[in-house]
């Protein structure tokens, strides 16, 4: 049986998992990617999300 860090490696290696890392890090920083999570923060939640935040 393989394990989830086995699979994980398969999917993406160290130096993708690096670049993902500072894609990600560069967006969190852009303005427009603030102001779009300010706008999804505004939005109601479906009915189903807020059952799923419920079961947590």
């Amino acid at each position: 049986m393989k394990s989830f860090k086995d699979m994980f490696d398969e999917v993406l290696g160290l130096t993708q998992r690096k670049a993902v890392g500072r894609r990600m890090r560069l967006m969190s920083k852009k303005s427009s990617t603030k102001a779009k999570k300010e706008r999804n923060k505004m939005k109601a939640l479906s009915h189903d999300k807020a059952k799923q935040k419920a079961q947590k």
